[in-house]
């Protein structure tokens, strides 16, 4: 199945059982919350019992409601992904050059100068 195939199966279940309201946004950012904080409790009351049904369903919830609102809001999630993991790219590289000891002192004073700089704190 295909993402377009699961974002037309997963819209039509959606709108046709609940969150087809006005700002269907709104309604979204909320469901995700929601399902994530179902996730998150799994996990931190019940590290060494989780309930994997409930994650799961869960899991599916999220999916679903990502789906959606990335649809309602006219975003093309796999350009949004593609960009994202070419992103995290650059990050992990950036941070393996300044963890790498051979890495000159005049190339690190380069990129700080262009403000890469802010983009390896976020990674540590």
């Amino acid at each position: 199945m295909t993402l377009e195939d699961l974002l037309k199966n997963v819209l039509k279940m959606t709108k046709a059982v609940h969150l087809d309201t006005e700002n269907p946004s709104d309604a979204y950012a909320k469901a995700l919350s929601v399902q994530a904080a179902k996730i998150l409790e799994e996990f931190q009351w019940n590290n060494d019992a989780v309930d994997e049904e409930v994650v799961g369903e869960a899991l599916a919830e999220l999916i679903g409601y990502v789906l959606v609102m990335a649809d309602s809001l006219d975003f093309d999630l796999e350009a949004l992904l593609k960009a994202k993991e070419e992103l995290k790219e650059v990050q992990i590289n950036v941070k393996l050059a300044f963890n790498n000891e051979k890495f000159s002192e005049q190339v690190k004073s380069h990129i700080q100068k262009v403000d890469l700089r802010k983009q390896y704190d976020s990674l540590k």
